[in-house]
């Protein structure tokens, strides 16, 4: 390749077959996350408290879809879910708790 010459993203980096889980991929930077990672060819685990239906919705354009766990990630069990569908390569934690929301 000649000096100079400029690569996209994903012609430099590609996840193609990598299976990443994102925590917290209904909205804010989970579900920006999640795009970009689906932009790049990543298989996705996304989980979220809150409905995942308008991220996957955002995905399917991108011929992405996810595997969508929805509930509190402290409930028992929840974890092991994460990890039920096979090996993960990587783990994107940007769920978190909104301390007006605390009961």
């Amino acid at each position: 390749m000649p000096p100079g010459t400029v690569l996209s993203l994903p012609e430099q980096f590609s996840l193609v077959g990598q299976r990443i889980v994102v925590t917290g991929a209904a909205s804010g930077i989970g579900r920006a996350t999640a795009s970009a990672l689906a932009r790049l060819g990543a298989e996705l685990v996304l989980a979220d408290v809150n409905s995942l239906k308008a991220t996957c919705a955002d995905l399917a354009p991108l011929g992405v879809v996810p595997e969508a766990i929805e509930g509190d990630l402290l409930a028992p069990g929840a974890i092991d879910r994460l990890f039920a569908s096979g090996p993960v390569w990587a783990v994107v934690h940007s769920a978190a708790i909104v301390p007006s929301q605390i009961p």
